[in-house]
């Protein structure tokens, strides 16, 4: 019982290292295009 406790905790752990991963990612590429925009309409100006 022990060692199956072990292994959800293991899982559960590298489940949320890849959901953070995946998180930072996204907010990175939003970022990257509110930053891309933002420059697109100073140039414009």
């Amino acid at each position: 019982m022990q060692r199956a406790e072990k292994n959800i905790e293991e899982l559960l752990d590298k489940l949320s290292s890849e959901f953070n991963t995946l998180r930072q990612s996204t907010i990175d590429e939003e970022l990257s295009d509110l930053l891309a925009g933002y420059e697109l309409l100073n140039k414009i100006d």
